[in-house]
């Protein structure tokens, strides 16, 4: 028997949930719960999508929100196509490269008001409801707004993100909320954020518009004024989600579809292009063989995405050099099977980094893969006065190398490392899948992809699996009870393991529809989540 990254059937873990009405899966239980409500009520997919992460926004506070930023695929079955949106937001007004020359800072750094960029994440909502939701738009709010007001008790996970934000806080209204007391908010007790219920009853009366140009954004931009922040009048009047077109990468029967640039989706589409070029029929029981072939895979797909990635308005990836199989051939080529390589050059050449997951299917075919982002734990650290809005800093992404494509500039979007994936069979809706954890997440699909498909584990084997995580040249770092076996061999080929981080890397959320047709759905256990049905 081969080495296997899946614990034993018969050991202690989480079933599969399988129905037909409906199913969400989510990182928090309150927000699956909240999802499924929606599909009880006569709502869909889309419905659920917004209702948990709504309620996400407030259950799991550390990692999302309305401050944040959304990026969404979903299959629409009222109008029978794949769709894809992009909910990020741009570099203030009052931002660019001269602000951190003026003070001599060489980075941009990951807390405070200059890591501050627009919050896009309502209005990706909003525009997702208004395309295929179903539910009125105010009902989404109600067990977010609940919640909110009444408080819920703190689960595991989260409390142990609680604790480590004290640190992280940046200004008094923050604090206030996060550290009622004096203190963090422990596993069980009992937290609130009444202003962000004040905010949520303000946007389920009057959709964007009440965030974007009505009092919500003007207490923003009145906080961001009398603290030093960046924005300028007119920065959240104009903004506005775009509609983009899914790029497709096939692998193993299966079209995987991931969103262009500014996120990293297409570094895992690259990755799973280049293994194709493998004989993965070959690799498919040498353990330790294809865990090499998915390093050497990741890093070169990285170094891609490093050097080309970012808003795709201002600095176009060469997406179709990148995608392409005559690359991937190339690309595949340079993998040596004894030995890792360091990859920090792109390939192709020069041409003129908390987050949550989740997704909900439904009995009438939709499929969504939604995912919503504060980035790094607390974002910025800076709650936004009286709105109980904590900001994303999302501006962090920017690079300030002016030769570098996703270079600081003013209404620019940055590099973003959140990305929804989905997968079509012979052209219809089969699977809506993410793994969520920063600069992970690219290699967290690949990862699921090559479990799922390749190994042919079961869908919550496949998310549960344990998994390495690639750092930067020859880094590797590997979780807790990744198989010892395979990490010697790695080490013998010169992967260079980083010793004192072993997880857990990621969090996964998983939805496919059967040949039966009922709808099966996984939730990582490496978050506090579930999956739900009905």
């Amino acid at each position: 028997m081969p080495t296997r990254l899946a614990r034993p059937g018969w050991w202690p873990g989480r079933s599969a949930v399988v129905a037909h009405r409906g199913v969400v899966c989510t990182s928090q239980a309150l927000a699956t719960e909240a999802g499924v409500a929606m599909i009880r009520a006569g709502g869909n997919a889309v419905d659920a999508a917004i209702a948990a992460a709504a309620t996400l926004a407030v259950t799991e506070p550390v990692s999302t929100g309305i401050g944040g930023d959304c990026f969404v695929i979903y299959w629409s079955a009222k109008d029978g196509k794949l769709k894809g949106l992009n909910g990020s937001g741009r570099c203030p007004s009052k931002l660019s490269w001269r602000t951190f020359a003026r003070v001599g800072l060489k980075y941009i750094p990951d807390r405070g008001w200059k890591a501050v960029t627009v919050p896009g994440a309502v209005d990706a909502w909003w525009q997702l409801h208004r395309a295929d939701g179903k539910l009125p738009w105010k009902a989404l709010f109600e067990p977010a707004i609940h919640y909110a007001r009444e408080g819920f008790p703190v689960s595991e996970i989260v409390a142990g993100h609680m604790e480590r934000v004290e640190p992280l806080l940046q200004n008094d209204a923050a604090r206030a909320i996060f550290l009622p007391g004096g203190k963090p908010v422990g596993y069980g007790q009992t937290f609130r954020n009444t202003d962000l219920a004040a905010t949520f009853e303000a946007i389920a009366a009057g959709g964007a518009e009440a965030f974007y140009r009505g009092p919500i954004a003007q207490e923003i931009l009145r906080c961001s004024d009398a603290e030093g922040g960046y924005f300028g009048p007119d920065d959240f009047k104009s903004h506005a989600s775009t509609w983009v077109e899914p790029v497709r990468a096939h692998f193993q029967g299966l079209d995987i579809y991931e969103l262009p640039p500014n996120g990293q989706g297409v570094a895992a589409l690259i990755a799973l292009n280049v293994l194709t070029h493998l004989d993965l029929g070959k690799l498919k029981d040498d353990w330790p063989a294809l865990t090499h072939a998915a390093v050497e895979a990741v890093k070169i797909a990285y170094a891609e995405r490093n050097a080309h990635f970012a808003d795709p308005e201002t600095n176009p990836a060469p997406l179709d050099n990148l995608i392409s199989m005559t690359f991937a051939h190339r690309a595949a080529g340079t993998i040596d099977a004894s030995k890792a390589q360091p990859r920090t050059k792109s390939l192709l050449g020069h041409e003129a980094g908390d987050t949550v997951y989740l997704c909900a299917g439904d009995g009438e075919g939709n499929l969504v893969s939604f995912i919503n982002s504060l980035y790094m734990g607390i974002g910025s650290g800076v709650c936004a006065g009286k709105t109980g809005i904590m900001l994303q800093n999302r501006g962090a992404g920017f690079s300030l190398d002016e030769s570098h494509p996703n270079h600081i500039a003013p209404g620019k979007r940055p590099f973003h490392t959140i990305i929804p994936g989905f997968a079509l069979r012979n052209g219809k809706p089969h699977m809506a899948f993410g793994v969520m954890g920063g600069h992970h997440q690219a290699q967290g699909h690949v990862q699921f992809l090559v479990n799922l498909l390749v190994h042919e584990m079961g869908l919550q084997e496949a998310l549960t699996a344990p998994r390495f995580d690639f750092r930067q040249e020859n880094f590797v770092a590997f979780e807790r009870d990744y198989p010892s076996e395979i990490i010697d061999a790695l080490k013998a080929k010169g992967h260079r393991v980083v010793e004192n981080e072993t997880g857990p890397f990621g969090g996964a959320q998983a939805v496919r529809r059967l040949e039966t047709g009922a709808l099966e759905g996984a939730s990582d256990p490496r978050k506090d989540g579930q999956a739900g049905g009905w």
